[in-house]
């Protein structure tokens, strides 16, 4: 390959802002909800200091993750700090009520079930999020017989499990029966924990396919690299999808049309962003869409941004797996083969699973599947 041929395969930068945090694991093999949030700008550190309540933060993470017993007491009282709703605290106080109430809350209300719960409170859970809790409950049980009994019991827990078996590929459950401690196969729950985050993304898509009608777009797809757009990464297609929108040929086109004057950005800004290397701040952004795009064009480039955070922090992941000699999710080399095969696949599993209304939400329904 020549200097001058660019990469097939796109190099992901850190989507978080801040200083760099560990990505965190909840349950056998899920990214934790905190990541996500983080991810996304919201961090539950933020949120609980703002309560006054950085102290409880890290104990209910120590939990979370397994470093400490699960203590009810400590979900109480994040139940009181943060005033939640009776009709969500009852069916937690109904799980401790049970003989086996530790291990039915354990199975019932994960921190992806809490999490989305309140912030989809009144509403019930669409279909991606329940999707999520259905694949956090599966996680969690192979999690509990994992240290209870050995990592091989996990294995086939999960491969039992109508969602998490197509997760699954065969080397990958063939290594889980053969391994005795969860650390031998860390690195795996990783790649296990990013198929099916990318599947939940699928269920997003599907979710919105199926209500987009004809006029439909793929915001996933206008930024996930391909090997249509060689070593294009989600940061760099973002800023083409504006390009486009805008009907701008040049960056000097996109300046001159938003007309921000003093607050106006170096051009060098932009070359980062077209460059995929750095995105624009969210206040630099925010004067650009405010500026540049209709309301319309503004959701879209929203949804468009989440987007490719999710899969900056999917590429990042898969990118340090390939470090440890572990290829990506179903033995792909790299992210463009990976996401390519798995769109297809998990938008058809999608598509078959609402028409069976495999995850429509209700109590009744996920208590009958797990």
């Amino acid at each position: 390959m020549s200097p001058d041929t660019p990469s097939r395969t796109a190099k992901f930068n850190n989507p978080f802002q801040g200083k760099p945090k560990p990505v965190e694991l909840t349950g056998f093999c899920m990214l934790d909800p905190e990541v996500i949030w983080r991810l996304l700008g919201i961090p539950f550190s933020r949120m609980f200091a703002d309560q006054r309540a950085s102290d409880l933060y890290k104990r209910l993470q120590r939990m979370t993750q397994g470093k400490q017993p699960f203590d009810p007491a400590l979900i109480r009282e994040m139940h009181d700090r943060f005033d939640v709703p009776d009709a969500l605290r009852e069916p937690f106080e109904e799980a401790m009520r049970r003989s086996d109430g530790l291990m039915a809350e354990l199975a019932r209300t994960g921190p992806w079930h809490q999490t989305l719960l309140a912030v989809s409170y009144p509403n019930p859970l669409d279909p991606p999020n329940t999707f999520l809790v259905l694949a956090e409950r599966a996680s969690r049980a192979a999690e509990h017989q994992a240290k209870k009994g050995t990592v091989s019991d996990a294995a086939e827990c999960l491969a039992q499990d109508g969602l998490w078996a197509h997760v699954l590929w065969p080397e990958a459950l063939e290594r889980l029966r053969d391994t005795r401690s969860l650390e031998e196969v860390n690195v795996l729950r990783y790649a296990l924990a990013l198929e099916v985050h990318f599947a939940f993304l699928m269920a997003c898509e599907w979710d919105a396919m199926s209500r987009g009608g004809e006029g439909f777009r793929s915001v996933l797809l206008d930024v996930m690299p391909s090997r249509k757009a060689p070593g294009r990464n989600p940061t760099s297609l973002l800023y083409d999808w504006l390009t486009e929108a805008v009907c701008a040929s040049s960056m000097n086109e996109i300046l001159d049309a938003a007309n921000l004057g003093d607050d106006s950005p170096d051009i060098s800004t932009l070359k980062r962003w077209s460059a995929g290397t750095k995105s624009p701040t969210k206040k630099l952004l925010r004067k650009l869409a405010a500026t540049l795009l209709n309301e319309e064009q503004t959701k879209g480039f929203w949804a468009r941004r989440a987007a490719a955070r999710h899969l900056s922090l999917l590429g990042l992941i898969g990118s340090e797996l390939l470090k440890h000699a572990q290829p990506f999710p179903h033995g792909f080399e790299c992210f463009e083969d990976w996401a390519e095969s798995r769109y297809a696949f998990w938008l058809d599993f999608h598509r078959c699973a609402a028409d069976a209304k495999r995850y429509q939400y209700s109590e009744q329904a996920l208590a009958a599947a797990f």
